[in-house]
């Protein structure tokens, strides 16, 4: 209503003034009531208030009172609207600091889930260590008493290329479960792709095409190069794998990007500036929204049992 305040007569001609308030509060105004009365009875006052009255002035009006009475009604009627606006304030942030404690709690779970997955890694990678060294020492041994050429000897050095590749699973393991420490350094990331896809390609089934471009050869990062090319390798291989048994491709693409600071991306924003983009696509059915949010917990997996993990 454009109006600060009302002043309604009881003794209205034509409509009662009590039914006037009904319906200004039954409209759900907040408009400060006050009510004219040339009765002094307790039951004008009693039905007005039940009504929606704010306050009651008696006949014959005195301005002085009149004035007194309608700024102490807006007085109180400015203070509730001013705790109202405070308390929704207030809900606002209880809401948000509750969402936010949420989010942490989560974190937190996911943290401890995998500090404890790390520690179960960790020691399984111990073992497997311990059985591996006598393995490759006993079998560099025999391979040095062989005559070069010799069958035995190639069937030793397949054996040794085998160690070798368990120890860098080893290793990675180790490091997963934060027993040692990354290593990074300025590596050109187009030559860990292109090692990554050749290996790709081995795994990779014939009804499933594999596609690469590495469009930013000489595009330098500050990096792990194991873990650089265990994720590219691991992107890969959950990317066919999506695609199951049904004729499909997949795509892995190196791009130089520059970010304005208009095209500022992810939580927390990147600063703008040059940037790597590594990517990875597939032509599956993609990830189903209700699951998205779990993806990056290390005991979820939608794989049938025995089919691995991820």
């Amino acid at each position: 209503y454009p109006y600060d305040a009302a002043v309604i007569d009881l003794g209205l001609p034509r409509l009662s003034g009590l039914e006037v308030i009904r319906r200004l509060r039954a409209d759900g105004s907040g408009l400060p009531i006050l009510v004219l009365t040339a009765r002094n009875r307790w039951q004008d006052k009693v039905e007005g208030l039940e009504a929606g009255a704010d306050d009651f002035i008696h006949r014959p009006i005195d301005n002085v009172e009149l004035v007194a009475r309608l700024r102490v009604m807006l007085r109180i009627r400015h203070a509730e609207e001013g705790l109202r606006r405070m308390n929704q304030r207030l809900e606002g942030l209880v809401a948000e600091r509750t969402r936010e404690l949420r989010e942490k709690e989560r974190r937190l779970a996911q943290a401890e889930k995998m500090e404890a997955l790390g520690t179960l890694a960790g020691g399984i990678a111990h073992d497997f260590n311990n059985l591996l060294t006598p393995i490759i020492a006993a079998s560099q041994f025999v391979r040095d008493e062989l005559a070069p050429g010799s069958e035995a000897r190639e069937d030793l050095e397949t054996v040794l290329e085998a160690a070798d590749r368990a120890k860098q699973l080893v290793q990675q393991i180790l490091t997963f479960s934060r027993r040692v420490d990354f290593e990074p350094r300025p590596l050109l990331a187009g030559l860990v792709v292109k090692e990554a896809t050749k290996l790709l390609r081995n795994m990779v089934p014939s009804s499933t095409e594999l596609e690469s471009w590495v469009e930013a050869p000489d595009a330098a990062v500050l990096a792990d190069p194991v873990q650089l090319h265990q994720v590219v390798v691991n992107l890969g291989a959950n990317a066919y794998q999506a695609i199951g048994a049904e004729a499909g491709r997949v795509t892995l693409r190196l791009q130089r990007r520059d970010l304005t600071p208009e095209q500022r991306l992810g939580t927390p924003p990147l600063e703008s500036g040059s940037y790597v983009v590594l990517s990875v696509a597939d032509t599956g059915p993609g990830i189903p929204p209700e699951i998205r949010d779990r993806i990056f917990d290390p005991f979820f997996t939608t794989k049938p049992m025995g089919q691995g993990t991820g």
